[in-house]
């Protein structure tokens, strides 16, 4: 059965979106067809996974918003390394607000996702750092959600709490066969006392699992915005890119 993961955490800056990207394309590496869906409005995902000849016409907002005329077939794009993908633009902070006045809004992107969902093994779904009605979008047409959580920054673990009771509701109320996957550790440095402290209080949190794979800190995952590319197309050595590899086999196991 196909997979729907959406990577979310209320704290920016944490790798959410290097997070969803990188996995995705760890996942195309072991042969597996991906979908990547970025519902954040700075479209970080969809810088990363452009292909430079290309340029996007139509993004999620356009599906939400146009659904009637405009088909899914016309906003999935395909990145270098073979990653499917649904570009977000500026635009979707727009399309939140006009969501606003929908009837059963909650569940618009899930009811899209339905429609082509088979075509896929996973659909990985870039979440912004909010809560807003996007996000609720998100968890309803998830299966399983990713937390990342930063490991040099003890602040991050400050919303962690608020998203799980958010994504307690959602399930009680819209998603039921919604679980928590796990909490991602990145940026990981295991001689700082910061990220020992950080991974023993994730550690001792309950009933939330947390992912064996840890992301090491590493400046190459700071330089793919720049260059447009995931760590693999990037630096395939890298040790972040060996991490995300292990990633992808531990979500598929």
């Amino acid at each position: 059965m196909p997979r729907t993961i959406a990577v979310c955490n209320k704290k920016g800056g944490v790798g959410k979106t290097a997070t969803a990207v990188n996995l995705a394309s760890g996942l195309v590496r072991n042969n597996k067809k991906v979908l990547v869906i970025d519902l954040d409005p700075q479209h970080d995902a969809t810088r990363l996974l452009t292909p430079s000849n290309i340029s996007i016409t139509y993004t999620i907002s356009d599906m939400i918003e146009q659904s009637d005329n405009i088909t899914a077939e016309k906003c999935i794009y395909t990145s270098d390394e073979g990653v499917d993908f649904i570009g977000s633009s500026n635009k979707l902070t727009n399309t939140e607000i006009r969501l606003a006045g929908e009837m059963y809004r909650e569940t618009i992107l899930r009811r899209l996702i339905d429609v082509f969902k088979s075509s896929y093994d996973y659909i990985i779904i870039d979440c912004p750092p909010s809560t807003g009605l996007v996000t609720i979008n998100a968890l309803a047409a998830a299966d399983e959600i990713i937390i990342p959580v930063q490991a040099n920054d003890f602040s991050c673990l400050d919303g962690l709490n608020e998203l799980m009771k958010y994504i307690n509701i959602t399930r009680s109320q819209i998603n039921p066969g919604l679980t928590v996957a796990g909490i991602l550790i990145t940026k990981y440095s295991p001689v700082t006392n910061i990220t020992k402290l950080v991974c023993q209080k994730v550690d001792e949190l309950k009933n939330i699992p947390v992912f064996k794979t840890k992301i090491r800190l590493s400046t190459t995952v700071a330089e793919t915005p720049a260059v447009r590319k995931t760590i693999f197309e990037y630096k395939a050595n890298d040790k972040a890119a060996v991490d995300y590899e292990e990633l992808a086999k531990e979500v598929m196991r």
